[in-house]
């Protein structure tokens, strides 16, 4: 669009002036007090360019029906922002009101921390990079050695076992926390990444920095980390 276009032309003789008041006009990056134009900002730059076009040259068919043809499409354009913007938060919300079933609920997420209480047992795994020899350790608070269970070369990717609570001398162990550590050695006696999965239940949900967060064994956990569930 040319809103400021220069009408000091000579036709016929007479000079004619340009008119009173353009010179004025709201700069096109102050309308509305934003930084972009909306669809009222285009009609009323559209509503002033024929009000102050030349008459001697009038605004061509093909111009005009150019630029109402893009209002129509911002327009359109931004119907379709706020439909697409509607139906991406009505996907978050039935996704977090699923994530609350989760609650009560026996997870399997990265993690190397377990609860003992009751002198029940508790599950342990680990996640594999490659087939290995599996070695878990269970260290208290004291960050001492309590147990360790060797299960031998494994191929599945993923691998769990639980421990007893009991240590090495089949000691049942006090309630508390526990950590464990997982070493993967594979037939030619090299390390192989291996990740510690936990198991616990989902004491609650929050709702941090528009990310859905678990807390098991009292670790925060994102949602979409859970490798199982079960009752």
């Amino acid at each position: 669009m040319q809103i400021g276009r220069d009408n000091s032309k000579q036709a016929n003789g007479t000079l004619l002036s340009r008119p009173s008041g353009l010179e004025s006009k709201t700069p096109i990056t102050q309308l509305a007090g934003e930084d972009r134009l909306g669809k009222e900002d285009f009609l009323n730059l559209l509503v002033t360019q024929l009000k102050y076009q030349d008459p001697l040259e009038p605004m061509k068919n093909n111009e005009f029906i150019a630029q109402t043809a893009q209002f129509s499409a911002l327009e359109q354009m931004q119907e379709l922002n706020k439909s697409f913007e509607s139906q991406m938060s009505l996907q978050r919300n039935i996704s977090d009101m699923m994530r609350t079933q989760y609650i009560g609920k026996t997870v399997q997420v990265p993690g190397s921390k377990v609860q003992l209480a009751g002198g029940k047992p508790v599950e342990i795994g680990a996640s594999l990079s490659a087939p290995a020899g599996v070695r878990f350790e269970m260290y208290n608070e004291r960050g001492e050695m309590v147990s360790s269970t060797n299960l031998g070369m494994q191929n599945a990717k993923t691998v769990s076992v639980f421990w007893d609570g009991r240590d090495q001398e089949g000691v049942l162990q006090p309630d508390g926390d526990y950590t464990f550590r997982v070493i993967g050695i594979n037939e030619t006696g090299e390390s192989v990444q291996v990740e510690p999965l936990m198991s616990g239940q989902v004491s609650k949900i929050s709702y941090e920095d528009n990310e859905t967060r678990l807390y098991v064994n009292g670790e925060s956990i994102l949602a979409s980390e859970i490798v199982s569930a079960s009752m």
